[in-house]
């Protein structure tokens, strides 16, 4: 590019600079009270962008919660903690979506866009302070909903957590207000650790079914449950309230479980691969917890195990079966076996399957020399029925 050519343009954007500064417009507003100008923030936004919900709430909660000492800001204290347990936390939390979460856990149901008129009828200077209490402790809980592993749980809480794992799997943010109230409720010892981990059971084993197999469509009615039994719950003044609150949801959410038509087809469709790992997480959830059911001795760290393809993805030689993905030709194995069975002929991995105690379903029990299409078809059914009527039962 020539010098010349480097000048016009360096001229011609100045040019646009000036222009662009020419036409530039300053308003000035004369209030006469402070709280004028909490009211025009609501409305008008120097970035040009909508405010968000969060932008309102806090700038009401300001209005209400001025620093009484120059040195003292509790609003702004309690908002970055907030919103630091949020941010800091790997499951990509969205702080609008949580302030509507936690509302409908307490309060009733409504959208998210209609949250900050909500919030200014029911939030007042009496109880700005609790309300602003109330966000900070259910960051907490919220962050651990989505990234368990925040809490510090006891041994005793396992199957909490592993419920709680089980529901990131299946991707779902409609159960949110109900599992913060189920958490919220546990900590504060409303409900019994073996309360919060049925009704967790119930809910994950219901959205593997609902959500993960079956895909069906959530509409509002679901959204209002979820937020109905939430907030139920944490109006509930005693333990024998708030059981009969979990009960009712559990009925509730007994009503929507698919039919076994609809589970079958949607479990033998279940697949992985090297070059279909999308269900990868799903695939491993279930095969971890068709594993608990059939095997009799000790429990296992499954976090050492990985799925083996027992119809080989790359036979030494032939073509591989055209099923080597489906559910019915996977099983977890301990991360050092997988890498001795390999490609190994069906009778010997077999053989190796059985000396590591591995736990055989009736179909790869009765499997002698022979293992493919139809074997894999039949082991997919077989599963699918068990998975149904025995372990993922709501």
């Amino acid at each position: 590019m020539s010098k010349v050519k480097k000048d016009r343009e360096k001229l011609a954007y100045l040019v646009r600079v000036r222009d662009q500064v020419l036409r530039l417009q300053l308003i000035q507003i004369q209030l006469t009270k402070e709280d004028e100008a909490y009211l025009i923030f609501e409305t008008l936004n120097t970035r040009g962008k909508d405010l968000t919900v969060s932008d309102l709430v806090k700038n009401h909660l300001a209005r209400l919660m001025k620093p009484k000492n120059k040195g003292v800001d509790v609003l702004r204290e309690k908002w970055s903690e907030m919103l630091d347990r949020l941010e800091s936390s790997k499951a990509d939390l969205d702080l609008n979506r949580f302030l509507h979460h936690s509302w409908l856990s307490r309060r009733n149901y409504m959208g998210e866009k209609q949250l900050f008129v909500a919030v200014k009828k029911v939030v007042d200077k009496s109880n700005a302070s609790d309300f602003l209490d109330d966000l900070l402790s259910d960051a907490a809980a919220y962050r651990t909903v989505f990234e368990p592993e925040y809490h510090k749980w006891t041994k005793q809480e396992r199957e909490v957590v592993e419920s709680l794992r089980a529901l990131q799997v299946f991707r779902v943010m409609q159960p949110a207000p109900m599992l913060l109230a189920v958490v919220r409720a546990h900590f504060a010892k409303t409900i019994s650790m073996k309360q919060a981990a049925q009704v967790l059971r119930v809910m994950e084993h219901f959205h593997l079914q609902f959500t993960a197999l079956t895909a069906q469509r959530t509409g509002g009615g679901t959204a209002k449950m979820y937020a109905l039994g939430g907030r139920s719950l944490c109006e509930a003044t005693d333990k024998n309230k708030a059981a009969a609150v979990l009960k009712e949801f559990v009925a509730k959410l007994r009503e929507r479980v698919p039919l076994e038509t609809e589970f079958v087809p949607g479990f033998v469709q279940l697949r992985y691969s090297d070059e279909n790992t999308k269900q990868r997480n799903l695939v491993r959830y279930v095969l971890r917890r068709l594993d608990e059911y059939f095997r009799k001795g000790a429990p296992v760290d499954y976090e050492k195990f990985s799925i083996e393809h027992i119809a080989p993805q790359n036979p030494t030689s032939g073509a591989p079966t055209s099923r080597f993905a489906e559910i019915g030709n996977l099983i977890l194995v301990p991360e050092e076996l997988n890498g001795e069975l390999k490609n190994e002929p069906f009778p010997k991995k077999k053989a190796k399957l059985a000396t590591a105690q591995i736990p055989f379903d009736a179909v790869l029990s009765k499997a002698t020399t022979a293992w493919g299409d139809a074997e894999i078809e039949a082991r997919s059914s077989a599963l699918a029925k068990v998975a149904h009527s025995k372990i993922f039962v709501v």
